[in-house]
């Protein structure tokens, strides 16, 4: 799918597919957003390579100035996801589970500091 926006031009997304798995790629002069899709979970690239216990050893993003290299980056990468491409994705489900519970509680910290409850952000 390709559409125009007014804060970056051209953009382009996409999902490869299988059952109930999906990897999400959004590509704007290049490759943006990877997120992971089991079922009604996902998790994003960095949080599934951290739990995969990659994080550091990961190329993408390398923030090339070569559009490819990243695609290659993610290529490398997703040697190490056999759990998400071949097996039960139950590490991809513990990351999904881990970033939701962190984005709540950043959310819930985010609001406590905006409604001025003193109880809540301690």
């Amino acid at each position: 799918m390709r559409r125009r926006s007014r804060s970056g031009g051209n953009f382009a997304w996409g999902e490869f597919v299988r059952e109930d798995r999906r990897i999400e790629l959004h590509f704007r002069q290049t490759l943006g957003l990877v997120r992971y899709h089991v079922g009604n979970q996902s998790a994003s690239h960095e949080s599934y390579m951290r739990e995969l216990g990659v994080l550091d050893q990961r190329r993408y993003p390398g923030f090339s100035e070569d559009p490819a290299a990243a695609f290659h980056d993610l290529a490398h990468d997703l040697s190490w996801a056999d759990d998400f491409l071949s097996g039960s994705a139950a590490v991809l489900r513990k990351a999904a589970a881990r970033e939701a519970s962190d984005t709540a509680e950043q959310n819930k910290r985010v609001t406590a500091g905006r409604v001025g409850d003193v109880r809540q952000r301690q």
